[in-house]
């Protein structure tokens, strides 16, 4: 999904990716951070559907 310009799904694989090779992230701040990606993906995953719907 595509938003201003940004791949969303690209972004956060990324995100996902670095949080897996970076070792000196905490596993706290590394929960956190998962919590935040799965808010994104799920907000735009629902402005996808509301804008489909339109």
């Amino acid at each position: 999904m595509t938003i201003s310009d940004i791949n969303v799904d690209e972004a956060l694989e990324r995100v996902r990716q670095q949080l897996k090779e970076d070792r000196t992230v905490s596993p706290s701040l590394r929960a956190a951070i998962d919590v935040l990606m799965l808010l994104v993906k799920l907000m735009a995953d629902r402005l996808a559907t509301s804008s489909r719907n339109s």
